[in-house]
């Protein structure tokens, strides 16, 4: 295993982690505000790893991300 593949099996664990607390702290507000942050973290680390192409760009990669957080979220109150 090289240290790409290692990078990218942390980060899918932390995301999993962050999706286990929204999970967890669902009826608490601050919880599930912090839950959310962390996963958006997670997530922006992730950018460098997921983009396959150099002339997107960085904004364009996170409104995606942000759209797939909050999209999870509507499914997750609904």
């Amino acid at each position: 295993m090289n240290n790409y593949f290692i990078n990218i099996i942390g980060w899918i664990m932390f995301v999993i982690s962050a999706i286990g607390f929204i999970i967890a702290s669902v009826g608490n507000f601050w919880s599930m505000f912090g839950s959310f942050f962390f996963l958006g973290a997670c997530l922006v680390f992730l950018i460098p790893y997921l983009r396959k192409n150099n002339n997107i760009s960085d904004l364009h990669i996170l409104y995606q991300i942000l759209c797939l957080v909050f999209s999870f979220y509507q499914l997750l109150i609904w």
